[in-house]
């Protein structure tokens, strides 16, 4: 009998390796129910790694629709029902994960709460890692930025006090640098969480190594340390991981380093299939475009102390409004020396001094108007009462 059980196994999981290599996710939806019968007579390794494989390879060529979603729930019914307790909350915490991936954060959440404390009583601390981690990520995807950092600190600690595969520590290191990135711009620290995921997933020959990469590039960017991109893009780096990725970030340098942001444009254009589906580089690039095309207006005016807005704004190929904005921006965080005559359509630029004069002219103005203000509400409660 468990000859035949474990005949069945083996069959059943060739059969849904094929179905999911052919992409057949309606006969391997099907296929599942039937995986349940023969796990039940199985022990409960054996039935555990069935039922997960199944689930997996459905996943990897469904995991948008519903029906993924209705192949977990069920699958966590049957494990219920059945007594499996292990299995149960490994199915609930890929549910977890699944719900993270379709942006769906707060079932993700809810799920999770009722998963932290069901662990802390079995004392599963691998699982509670996964949980607190995914926790984090989701709480990042609602801009929780607080909450994600307690998360993420939990789920260190608790992968202190066990043994966690290389691929969980390398995800750790690269949600560390994702969230120093987002949370206190700390680039610096950021890098050294990427370079730590880089070094894991490159050892285990895992192509996420190519988005630790990416991000360690970035880091460089954002600390105007383009001149470091080549040293680690050489060699081997260069060979193993030359996918748009990289070349796009590489790409991007070269546009800062060149202070073209005709090329940034073009490069952000040309990879924009790539940056659409990464909101970490994407939340970064609306400030590098800030930078550059500053640069770019502060490089123009240079010579002139007077120039017409519309010239301008054709040198450096943008629309008037836009450049109009761009420069009253500037002037009012004193990146600019100068007032913008919107009438005659005009900037009309400072020498550095005669901006200390004004600023300083300026600065005397509001001391004197702080000093007879309270002279002036004296005499006003006089005349009041008159």
């Amino acid at each position: 009998m468990n000859t035949e059980m474990e005949q069945e196994e083996s069959r059943l999981l060739e059969l849904s390796s094929s179905l999911m290599i052919e992409r057949r996710d309606e006969d391997l939806r099907k296929l599942v129910p039937e995986a349940r019968k023969i796990a039940s007579s199985l022990s409960r390794i054996k039935g555990a790694k069935l039922i997960k494989a199944l689930v997996e390879n459905y996943l990897l060529i469904d995991s948008r629709s519903d029906f993924a979603v209705g192949i977990l729930v069920d699958c966590i019914q049957w494990a219920t029902e059945e007594e499996r307790t292990f299995l149960r909350k490994s199915l609930e915490v890929r549910l977890m994960l699944l719900y993270y991936e379709r942006k769906e954060y707060t079932e993700a959440l809810n799920l999770g709460a009722n998963l932290i404390i069901q662990l802390k009583k079995i004392n599963d601390s691998e699982l509670l890692v996964r949980v607190y981690l995914l926790e984090s990520k989701c709480y990042l995807g609602l801009d929780n930025l607080e909450k994600s950092r307690t998360a993420l600190n939990l789920a260190k600690v608790t992968a202190y006090s066990i043994y966690i595969p290389p691929t969980e520590q390398a995800e750790i290191d690269m949600h560390s640098g994702i969230l120093s990135t987002v949370d206190s711009k700390d680039f610096k620290t950021a890098f050294s969480y990427f370079y730590e995921a880089f070094d894991i997933y490159d050892n285990l020959g895992d192509m996420t190594a190519e988005r630790a990469l990416k991000y360690m590039l970035l880091c460089k960017i954002m600390l105007k340390q383009n001149q470091d991109i080549p040293r680690l893009m050489s060699g081997e780096v260069e060979l193993n991981y030359n996918g748009p990725e990289t070349a796009c970030m590489i790409d991007i340098s070269k546009a800062i380093t060149s202070s073209s942001l005709n090329q940034f444009m073009k490069t952000v254009s040309e990879y924009s299939e790539v940056l659409e589906q990464d909101p970490v580089v994407l939340l970064h690039l609306e400030k590098l475009q800030e930078n550059m095309m500053e640069q770019n207006l502060i490089k123009i005016l240079k010579p002139y102390s007077r120039v017409q807005v519309q010239y301008v704004a054709d040198k450096i190929d943008l629309p008037v409004l836009q450049v109009e904005r761009r420069l009253s921006k500037m002037i009012l965080d004193k990146k600019l020396s100068g007032i913008l005559d919107q009438e005659n359509g005009v900037i009309i630029l400072f020498s550095r001094s005669t901006w200390s004069r004004t600023d300083t002219l300026w600065e005397l103005g509001n001391q004197i108007l702080e000093q007879l203000h309270p002279i002036l509400n004296k005499q006003t409660h006089i005349l009041n009462n008159i």
